[in-house]
């Protein structure tokens, strides 16, 4: 709202500024400031022409800074969920920075849903059903349900083998994995399922059945890790597959970036090593109705 500051931005004179909105009123037939002496103000033709006109310089800017990318830079800011980084990709991270040191990978960990085209991040893994409009998605990584417990729990009080063995259990889960998600492919109908604690995390229900606080419903993205290092085990024989995966998402544009492409590469061949859990029945869960 000065004419004189835009002059020192644009290193022009005052006087060059005036002349160039003039010329623009006049093209536009209207006025767009009201002048006050020493101050300006827009008028309310200026105030609704201003968001698209901002609009349209801020994607300029994201076109320039683009294009500067694909020539000058390897950072890339990927945003993902904190219990996939912590749980699946922390322990893989060291092979892709020992493959690729030139590339400076910056995560950020939020249950957030970033704006990719409006934002400075290149890319995001989400866990989902695959579609999310004006974006590119690729599948990473299926998942599968597993219950699991501490294994001196599990010693204590036997695998879960039918549905009554439940009760034997304290039991826990996150609200995205709930245990009739589990309960109704492998036992054939939907039961009341008596659980003791619901957290708002993932991570923090395998953390909790590591502690012997009861048989948490786990997915096995999460959980493989503990499992193999022997902190919990799978309480039953079945695993249920997951009607959501990991995807990763970005625009178009970011997509033709060459770090962001050495990267997608390098998640889709770790993923592909990744498998099921070692149970004899999988069943695909069915989508929850909203």
């Amino acid at each position: 709202m000065s004419f004189t500051t835009a002059a020192a931005a644009l290193y022009v004179s005052p006087a060059a500024i005036s002349q160039q909105i003039r010329a623009l009123e006049s093209s536009l037939g209207y006025p767009l400031f009201e002048r006050l002496g020493a101050s300006i103000r827009l008028t309310a033709e200026g105030a609704r022409l201003l968001p698209r006109v901002r609009r349209g310089f801020d994607e300029l800017r994201r076109a320039m800074e683009e294009a500067l990318q694909s020539q000058d830079t390897r950072q890339i800011n990927v945003s993902l969920l904190a219990s996939f980084l912590q749980r699946w990709l922390l322990p893989r991270l060291p092979e892709f920075q020992a493959a690729h040191p030139d590339i400076d990978l910056r995560l950020s960990a939020s249950t957030q849903v970033v704006d990719l085209g409006d934002s400075d991040f290149h890319a995001a893994i989400r866990f989902g059903a695959g579609r999310w409009p004006g974006l590119q998605s690729r599948r990473l990584l299926d998942d599968w349900l597993v219950p699991v417990c501490n294994p001196e729990l599990l010693r204590r009080l036997g695998p879960i083998t039918a549905f009554a063995d439940l009760s034997r259990y304290p039991l826990l889960h996150a609200n995205t994995e709930p245990w009739n998600d589990w309960v109704k492919p492998v036992f054939g109908r939907r039961h009341e399922v008596p659980v003791r604690s619901e957290l708002d995390d993932s991570a923090s229900a395998i953390i909790a059945a590591e502690r012997g606080h009861g048989v948490a419903m786990a997915r096995w993205s999460l959980a493989a890790g503990d499992v193999q290092a022997g902190r919990v085990v799978c309480a039953a024989d079945w695993a249920v597959h997951h009607h959501r995966a990991y995807y990763f998402v970005t625009t178009a544009a970011k997509a033709r970036l060459p770090a962001v492409q050495i990267l997608a590469d390098w998640l889709f061949t770790a993923g592909a090593g990744f498998g099921p859990p070692p149970t004899k029945l999988r069943r695909k869960a069915a989508a929850r109705r909203k």
